[in-house]
């Protein structure tokens, strides 16, 4: 049994000197030989830094890196990211998914450079009046860019906290959610903060993982869930929500075989801001006849030779929904009562060119790409 024994099962977690001395000098001495090269690793700016922590939100490290260097690349400091034209940034953030992150960052940027000089605060509770910087963030951004004494918690320090401890109150409890804070402000070393966030967030991203390498774990001989063999059923989680599938019908316009006409997603749903097709939305596939009668119903002015082509399905996966994606596409010569009725639904006319700058769902891009339409920038 590891030295942590049944303490944590009182709602106030006490840890002896000896206790919080062995489990942080443990991970850290980990950390510093073992941890990955990241481009953000060792840097604090705090531009940088609430960068790098935007992206790996939802998104994992191998699959932001790339991200990371290509805003920076374009942006390469606050002031710039704040000047920048918003579909740019969509265009670049595009593929990475939740892109109201993209939309918050660059309110944030704005509001950083209009109402604090463009200078970051220090203070966890000022950077969570910021747009879209939340406890974890502000967390993150204070001790690596600050040395301030405050810890991260994010998915992979609730595995660590919960397994070490033995922990199985549900993780999704705001009286969880406080414990485990209270806990990690007694091991954070006040010496080297960030060094230490980082190595939580580490460990649970390498070792403590959903399925854990407990052989090789720095700190398993104070693991209270490995010794007593429940490490599989921590950390415990009531929320366990299914997959919506949604079906998605796109009709693709297409003036000429040269102009296509697209228009700009809600913020409300999904690709908030990102353009894409008309679309039609249902609780079940429909074929060509159902959505050609859909079309009639919304008055579109069909005439003889008008022809649905069908493509699909695609299959695509978010995190909490399932998207089941068809496209129809409808080739037409230029006609003054189609271009009114495309303009009264909200869509834009775009030539190849165009097309190629806007951020779109991958989806479209792929679409478009399969179509051999897409990306020859260098047409009229």
């Amino acid at each position: 049994m590891g030295i942590f024994s049944d303490t944590w099962s009182r709602s106030v977690v006490l840890l002896g000197d000896r206790q919080r001395k062995l489990f942080t000098d443990q991970i850290l001495r980990w950390y510093r030989g073992f941890h990955r090269s990241l481009p953000w690793r060792g840097v604090r700016d705090p531009y940088k830094i609430w960068v790098s922590e935007m992206i790996l939100q939802q998104t994992r490290v191998a699959q932001g890196l790339p991200y990371y260097e290509r805003i920076l690349a374009a942006y390469p400091t606050l002031a710039d990211f704040a000047a920048a034209d918003e579909a740019h940034i969509l265009r670049l953030w595009q593929g990475m998914g939740y892109y109201r992150r993209a939309q918050y960052m660059h309110a944030t940027a704005k509001q950083l450079v209009s109402e604090y000089k463009g200078i970051f605060p220090s203070d966890p509770k000022a950077l969570q009046r910021l747009k879209g910087i939340g406890p974890y963030t502000a967390a993150a951004i204070a001790s690596l860019a600050f040395d301030v004494a405050v810890p991260v918690l994010d998915g992979n320090v609730f595995r660590v906290i919960a397994r070490v401890f033995g922990q199985s109150d549900d993780i999704h409890k705001p009286a969880t959610r406080t414990k485990f804070d209270a806990l990690l402000k007694q091991l954070i070393d006040p010496k080297k903060p960030g060094q230490f966030n980082q190595a939580m967030m580490e460990l649970g991203a390498l070792v403590c993982t959903p399925k854990p390498q407990c052989n090789i774990c720095c700190v398993q001989n104070l693991c209270v869930a490995y010794h007593r063999n429940q490490v599989a059923q921590l950390p415990y989680s009531s929320k366990k929500k299914e997959k919506k599938t949604r079906y998605l019908h796109y009709i693709v316009f297409v003036q000429n075989e040269r102009y296509y006409f697209l228009r700009k997603r809600p913020n409300e749903d999904i690709w908030a801001s990102l353009y894409d097709f008309y679309l039609i939305e249902s609780d079940s596939e429909l074929n060509r006849k159902r959505v050609g009668a859909l079309l009639k119903k919304a008055q579109f002015p069909f005439v003889k030779g008008d022809v649905l082509q069908s493509t699909g399905p695609y299959t695509h996966l978010l995190t909490h929904q399932r998207l089941r994606v068809y496209f129809f596409r409808l080739a037409f010569q230029a006609r003054p009562d189609v271009t009114l009725w495309l303009r009264q639904q909200g869509l834009k006319k775009m030539t190849y060119r165009r097309l190629g700058t806007l951020p779109k769902p991958v989806l479209i891009q792929k679409y478009l790409q399969k179509q051999k339409i897409f990306f020859n920038l260098t047409k009229k």
